[in-house]
């Protein structure tokens, strides 16, 4: 046998050997399994595959799929990926399906949450291959973190990253409490351009929140601009703008409604029209709020009030409550995170006694101080009143006198009230001993 024709026959049995390893690893169960076999010390340590099935070109079915690192537990079961191998010369991962019949998600803090980037920088990702996703749906969805806990029924997810540009073409989320259908066009580098639409719904105990118009957001980081629309249970119009700065999120929003109706237990809550604008950084935000609000039994109030919060107080507090049974000014801090404290100057003026007994007439004024704080289900208030004036039933009224009222017990210090030639004055304590003395 001549030299040319060995090299032939051997060039053909290489080509028969190496057909033979490409479909066996491609077309067989025991084929994908030796290959993942060969992976596992190029996959993360986060990551378990476990049962493995199928193969690559019929696609693979796995019993469980896992990630667990300090932040978050990840547990997908009965997990199937089917990813078409001839584009992946091209750098194009196609996945033809991808699907799992459960997915558990639990979430925790770690030292990561509380540290800031290293460089300061924002996230980017720009990947040296395409992805196209054609198809992904995940069924009961179950997330926890610390108390809280929900079930969201199935996802659905049509999408696809190309570099640094990633689009969703269709996002749609089903469960008994929420509801989103979605697309979306953004860069996750750079600027983040983005181009979102939303439309969503969502159950707060017995009532829905309907969101339709649908709601926008279009800009990059220097502003993203925001139009939404909710519809129901009532109506609000929100637009303005958002913007990333260095880690910090700064808004200018306005918002509108007309007809608002909210249960306040056996009573409702009404708001025929009203507006509240925040402006700033969310941890120094400017809040602007007016509108005219009404409850039953209680005539149509005015209400304006403007402030400084950080989501977790408020300072610098302005308020004005008025109607036809009088006039309030407010002024003060209040916080509601991590305990309910307040500290705030009030002025009554102008306030009909007859909110007292329809037997009553005249007008009062007051000013003073209440300060208190809520913790735990026990609570401290107390109430001063500086100055007591004004006419009831053409009798001049006065007085003073400070209440303080703690968990179990009711305090009276120095109180004096005079109306007329009539003379009322309280000091003591009122608890599970009673030490008062009244004049």
């Amino acid at each position: 046998m001549t030299r040319s024709k060995k090299i032939t026959l051997g060039s053909v049995g290489l080509l028969v050997i190496v057909s033979v390893a490409v479909l066996w690893l491609s077309a067989t169960t025991s084929g994908a399994r030796w290959l993942l076999a060969r992976t596992d010390g190029l996959l993360p340590a986060q990551l378990s595959l476990d049962g493995v099935d199928g193969s690559l070109t019929r696609g693979l079915s796995f019993d469980r799929v896992s990630w667990h690192d300090d932040g978050v537990t990840v547990d997908a079961r009965d997990v199937f990926a089917h990813v078409e191998l001839l584009p992946l010369l091209q750098r194009v991962v196609r996945i033809l399906d991808i699907n799992a019949g459960s997915l558990a998600v639990v979430l925790r803090e770690s030292p990561a949450d509380n540290e800031e980037d290293a460089d300061g920088g924002p996230f980017e990702l720009d990947l040296p291959v395409d992805i196209l996703l054609e198809r992904a749906r995940v069924e009961r969805i179950d997330i926890e973190r610390g108390e809280f806990e929900r079930r969201i029924d199935r996802v659905d997810l049509v999408g696809d990253l190309r570099g640094p540009a990633l689009a969703i073409s269709d996002l749609r989320i089903r469960s008994d409490w929420l509801n989103v259908t979605a697309n979306a066009d953004t860069r996750l580098a750079g600027d983040y351009t983005t181009n979102a639409r939303i439309r969503w719904s969502i159950q707060l105990g017995d009532r829905s929140f309907d969101g339709v118009g649908p709601p926008a957001l279009d800009g990059d980081t220097d502003g993203f601009a925001i139009d939404h629309r909710l519809r129901s249970p009532f109506a609000v119009n929100t637009e303005g703008r958002v913007a990333f700065d260095q880690q910090r999120v700064f808004v200018d929003v306005d918002n509108r409604w007309t007809d608002l109706r909210w249960p306040a237990g056996e009573r409702e809550f009404r708001s025929s029209e009203g507006a509240l604008s925040l402006d700033g950084a969310l941890d120094a935000l400017s809040v602007e709020l007016d509108l005219l609000a009404g409850i039953d039994g209680v005539p149509v109030t005015s209400i304006a009030a403007t402030g400084v919060t950080d989501l977790e107080s408020a300072d610098d507090l302005d308020l004005v409550l008025q109607n036809d049974l009088g006039l309030l000014t407010a002024g003060g801090t209040v916080r509601w995170s991590p305990t309910i404290s307040f500290d705030v100057n009030y002025e009554l003026s102008d306030v009909d006694p007859s909110l007292a007994h329809a037997a009553l007439g005249g007008d009062v004024e007051a000013a003073g101080t209440t300060i208190g704080q809520v913790a735990d289900g026990d609570y401290a208030i107390a109430v001063s009143v500086d100055r007591l004036g004004g006419t009831i039933n053409d009798a001049a009224l006065s007085g003073a006198g400070r209440v303080a009222i703690e968990t179990g017990s009711i305090r009276i210090d120095a109180l004096d009230i005079t109306l007329g030639a009539n003379r009322i004055s309280a000091d003591g304590q009122i608890a599970e001993q009673v030490a008062l003395s009244i004049n």
